[in-house]
């Protein structure tokens, strides 16, 4: 940079020098203005040596300094340029040699501010040196074909000089792409029009290896190019566990479509809501004030989303799901909601339109209450001022990032007018932009810590929280780990042990692991074309099912005071004694369960008494343990009540509605419509129905074997 600072000033003198006569002659600004734009077009090789006045092309000197001077400028342009395209130079090389292999790739089809912060996480987190990160440049991008000239010099350094240094440091690869990889792409295409044909014969080249791995990643804001590529990858490598394929998408009936076995859908807003299930402090079990005796939410739910495009809707769902608790005297606890858009009704409707079972709810129940408000806070205002002193929590995730932030403040200041310190109160920002997220961190930490007292010693129970950025989203543990759906997979996998013995005769496999089990269940759904439908709904709602059990777990152990976030060692010490307490009741009732159910099956009876049976062996219990008469029957049937209210919740949200009229455990993937969608009281009434009670026991007695 010294070197260019230098020649730049060199050229500006001389053409000063030269320009100094006729109309510029006496004109300093003229003269410097003229001077400053040929000392800059020297960079690019143009000379404006015309225009200099005859005398000085005749004084060799001057020609001499000239000359050199404009040397250098070229110098200085094709050593920046060599910068800039060594990377691609080195990277074609390198994949041309023959011993130059790895046992993992990772590939990414653009140079977006997403790839490149997977791109780092994936350098950091990886052990193991024996992989290769292999950047595309798509023509989607800005073109590398364009004429080049000064602009296109100063759009190089400005964009892509910090891209060029990032790819250097983890030691990536990088190449062009003449056309996008689009739907219908063929063998020959691929090598030949669309220019991969170097990164094509380098995966073939290495793809004999039994340890190898290819991991093709879609994360452009381009969502349209993003799926046509993804589509053409996995269909170019279907079938075959080597290649995965990743695609940034909304999560929607499209995506719904292509997905497979080795196509994965990346949504962000469901990544940054993500972000909030996995900590308990930030989900609404924090903010009922639980009753931990009985399992209990001692107050309702107010929650208010300010924006309700992507990530408001997956906050609403993540909120509607994880605040189904019993309330007082065993009813379910109120859900409120206020949301406001300045596209109020067409979300509403939206909403309902897809998730009909919300609207059917709502209409039944006056306790669930979920309102659309249009217009801004500001429009707003009333509604703003009314709920800010009973709201609980608050999602603020406009399309604006810094209006969230600003939102976000005003609430805040809100809050002090109107609320009283004692009622706890979370409002989450949404920013997705990393620069944009390191700013609200600083001013979020500004008023968590000089905000929660005032001169009397007053305690504000008010905090500020930003989420959602790229840098906590795009990592390596979130897409190439995948730890939601390793812990599903966790789950379902103890699920099935016990309820595999619940409900069939299929003895569970003693060899099988839970990557196994899981994709058996795959493949089983997948084997029936004419029920291609109906299977991939059901294997969508009962993957759902598996990865909220997971998220819920923590959910669970706060409910009945056996998890916290408190760091106290002591009350840890609690916590755990209450946990391993609890387990050894419901383990306790769940073997004698399949006990009893073993018998009834050897003696061919049928058996639907298992809820009473439950009731019975966790008295007692009560009794052998000297615990007191009914409390761990109450809080336990609690605990069945708050899954059997989440597990409908979920479903609500997935479109399903109540099967009207059913006989029995009735079911009907294309319809999406369940028998057991009904208040849990009308379970307890219907003898088909409340044998499938045992599955909500089930559910709790594996989320606390997973912590035990």
């Amino acid at each position: 940079m010294g070197y260019a600072i230098g020649v730049f000033f060199s050229g500006t003198v001389l053409y000063g020098l030269g320009f100094n006569y006729e109309g510029t002659a006496g004109n300093w600004l003229t003269l410097i203005l003229r001077s400053v734009t040929a000392s800059m077009e020297m960079f690019v090789s143009e000379s404006e040596l015309i225009e200099v006045q005859e005398a000085y092309k005749e004084d060799i000197i001057y020609m001499l300094l000239f000359a050199i001077t404009h040397f250098l400028a070229i110098c200085v342009s094709a050593a920046f340029i060599i910068h800039l395209l060594s990377t691609r130079l080195k990277s074609y090389i390198y994949m041309r040699l023959p011993w130059s292999k790895k046992k993992e790739l990772f590939v990414f089809f653009d140079l977006s501010q997403e790839s490149l912060t997977l791109a780092k996480d994936i350098h950091r987190k990886r052990k193991s040196k024996d992989y290769q990160i292999i950047f595309v440049k798509t023509p989607m991008e800005e073109s590398h074909l364009e004429r080049f000239s000064f602009s296109h010099i100063l759009s190089f350094a400005d964009n892509r000089n910090e891209t060029i240094e990032q790819l250097t440091e983890i030691g990536a690869f990088l190449t062009y792409s003449r056309k996008s990889v689009s739907i219908g792409i063929n063998e020959n295409e691929w090598n030949e029009t669309v220019g991969l044909n170097t990164l094509h014969r380098y995966i073939l080249r290495i793809a004999n290896d039994e340890k190898f791995n290819t991991h093709f990643f879609c994360l452009s804001p381009n969502e349209e190019n993003n799926i046509n590529t993804a589509v053409a990858l996995s269909k170019r490598y279907s079938n075959d566990k080597k290649y995965s394929v990743y695609c940034r998408a909304n999560h929607d009936r499209l995506t719904e479509s292509f997905a497979n076995l080795n196509l994965k859908f990346i949504d962000s807003a469901s990544l940054a809501v993500m972000e909030l299930k996995k900590k308990v402090e930030y989900q609404p079990v924090s903010f009922v004030k639980p009753d931990t005796k009985l399992g209990v939410a001692t107050k309702p739910f107010r929650s208010m989303i300010i924006g309700f495009g992507e990530t408001g809707f997956e906050v609403f769902r993540f909120l509607y799901e994880f605040s189904s608790f019993v309330g007082k005297e065993s009813k379910e606890n109120p859900f409120l909601c206020d949301i406001i858009d300045s596209k109020a009704k067409q979300r509403e409707n939206s909403l309902y339109l897809h998730c009909p079972g919300l609207e059917d709810k709502a209409n039944k129940d006056e306790m669930h209450t979920i309102l659309f408000h249009d217009g801004t806070i500001e429009s707003q205002r009333n509604v703003v001022k009314e709920l800010i002193s009973n709201v609980d929590y608050i999602v603020v995730c406009t399309d604006n990032e810094k209006e969230n932030l600003s939102i976000g403040i005003a609430l805040l200041n809100l809050a002090y007018k109107y609320r009283s310190n004692s009622e706890k109160l979370a409002i989450f920002i949404g920013i997705n932009d990393n620069r944009e997220y390191k700013k609200a961190q600083e001013i979020a930490k500004f008023y968590n810590e000089c905000g929660k007292k005032d001169k009397e010693g007053n305690l504000y129970e008010f905090t500020l929280v930003p989420f959602g950025s790229k840098k906590q989203l795009f990592t390596y543990k979130n897409i190439i780990d995948e730890d939601v759906l390793n812990k599903a997979k966790e789950f379902y996998f103890e699920y099935q042990k016990t309820s595999n013995l619940l409900g069939t005769d299929k003895e569970y496999d003693c060899e099988a692991n839970m990557d196994d089990e899981w994709d058996l269940r795959r493949k089983v759904k997948k084997q029936n074309v004419a029920k291609g439908l109906w299977n991939k709904n059901e294997l969508t709602q009962k993957e759902a099912q598996d990865m909220a059990n997971a998220w819920h777990i923590q959910t669970k152990l706060h409910l009945v005071g056996a998890c916290s976030y408190c760091k106290d060692t002591d009350y840890i010490c609690i916590e755990k004694k209450r946990r391993e307490r609890l387990f050894g009741c419901i383990d306790f009732v769940m073997q004698n369960l399949l006990t009893r159910i073993k018998e009834a099956r050897d003696r061919k009876e049928d058996f639907k008494k298992s809820h009473e049976f439950i009731l019975a062996k966790i008295a007692e219990y009560e009794r052998e343990h000297n615990v007191p008469n009914g409390e761990y029957s109450t809080l336990f049937e609690n605990l069945a009540r708050c899954e059997h209210m989440r597990w409908d919740a979920s479903n609500r949200l997935l479109g399903y509605r109540t099967f009207e009229n059913a006989t029995s455990n009735d079911k009907h993937y294309l319809q999406k419509t369940h028998a057991c969608m009904v208040p849990y009281e009308e379970l307890l009434s219907n003898e088909e129905l409340r044998d499938t009670i045992k599955y909500d026991y089930n559910t709790i007695y594996v989320s606390m074997k997973s912590v035990n």
